[in-house]
């Protein structure tokens, strides 16, 4: 379902019923909102995504490249290749 709103453009509807959900929702659900935020340029909600995933699995790159792309996207570049350097950086010191 959050997949479909958000497929469809629906994105604070996706987030509101995220966060109704009576059990704690998996990554792949947060993983199909930041999709869709990415998509329709919401920064707003897919920072407050990422930060989610991130804390379901802090190891995994992925969310990082995502929300590095959302930025590239929206054309905050700075933005975008901190991220990256972050990212590089994580690598390193794991």
């Amino acid at each position: 379902m959050v997949d479909l709103l958000g497929r469809a453009g629906y994105l604070n509807e996706a987030e509101y019923l995220i966060n109704g959900m009576p059990i704690k929702p998996g990554a792949s659900v947060y993983r199909a909102l930041l999709s869709a935020c990415q998509i329709h340029g919401n920064l707003e909600i897919a920072i407050r995504v990422s930060k989610r995933l991130m804390e379901l699995n802090p190891h995994d790159s992925s969310v990082h490249v995502q929300l590095s792309n959302a930025f590239a996207g929206d054309g905050r570049w700075a933005a975008q290749s901190a991220r990256a350097t972050m990212l590089v950086l994580n690598k390193i010191n794991d």
